[in-house]
């Protein structure tokens, strides 16, 4: 009772691998062959997807089989695509680096400016006020630290809305491969 059941299980194992090779037309004659009374044919397709330069390895050793040289191909097209790829990020960072190291030169420019006219007008303020002119040392003292109040006040709205458009540019200028 063994021995039948050895040889259906392999007979329909070698119908199972010649099925597998079959074309769709073949596959619906065997399926017809052995239900014919019924009226209703199924059929299964599967499919494989992959993403990425470089396919499975099942895929890589088919293609083995019919050129020795095309995985070998394939992954050298992959390592010189991703050579590209990072050349072009490489260089979207540099670009990046030193447009933002650029800005914080300006900025500092900017402070120290500031800086510099902010002392001096205290520094005048202070002297008018020495010399008995209280009324206008006070005037250009008081106009000074009102100035500068509003310059940090301003300042910090209008830099956060130069960040918010510096994030927004650099988001639609991250396409790059």
């Amino acid at each position: 009772m063994t021995e039948s059941t050895d040889s259906a299980a392999l007979t329909a194992a070698a119908e199972q691998r010649s099925l597998r090779n079959a074309s769709d037309d073949e596959l619906l004659n065997e399926l017809r062959a052995r239900r014919p009374h019924s009226g209703r044919v199924s059929l299964t397709v599967s499919e494989q997807h992959f993403s990425g330069p470089v396919p499975p390895p099942e895929s890589l050793a088919k293609y083995k089989e019919i050129d020795a040289s095309i995985p070998d191909r394939i992954v050298t097209m992959a390592e010189a695509q991703q050579k590209e790829n990072n050349a072009a990020r490489n260089k979207v960072i540099d670009a990046q680096s030193k447009s933002l190291a650029a800005q914080i030169r300006h900025d500092d420019k900017g402070q120290n400016f500031a800086l510099v006219v902010s002392i001096l007008m205290i520094v005048c303020s202070t002297f008018l006020i020495a010399i008995d002119k209280e009324i206008y040392g006070t005037l250009l003292g008081g106009s000074t630290l009102c100035g500068l109040a509003y310059i940090f006040i301003t300042g910090r709205k209008h830099a956060k809305q130069r960040a918010a458009d510096r994030a927004q540019s650099n988001g639609r200028d991250n396409n790059v491969p």
